[in-house]
């Protein structure tokens, strides 16, 4: 019989982060937002495109991340297992932060 995973230390860590990491990328948004109102007019197309670019890469990490932990949390429900094997795009994770 295979020993029993503390569910908390495993899938708990991963919701939390991912929480914590969704709740950032709102305040991300909301900078966004503001300098689109009050500073786009007066920047040039390389600091718009720039803001953009940023603001697009990481919602598609959240994205990502958002789709991981479903990935865990309900399609691999009651197989800890699943925890040791990653998802392709969760291996830049590590080097990139």
């Amino acid at each position: 019989m295979s020993p029993l995973v503390n569910i908390e230390d495993t899938y708990g860590a991963l919701f939390l982060g991912v929480v914590a990491s969704v709740g950032l990328m709102g305040i991300t948004t909301m900078q966004t937002w503001i300098y689109w109102i009050r500073y786009s007019k007066r920047d040039g197309l390389f600091t718009k495109t720039l803001v953009l670019v940023i603001w697009s890469l990481e919602f598609l990490r959240a994205c990502f991340s958002v789709h991981a932990v479903y990935n865990y949390v309900v399609v691999e429900w009651g197989n800890p297992e699943a925890l040791s094997v990653s998802i392709w795009y969760a291996c830049g994770y590590l080097p990139t932060g």
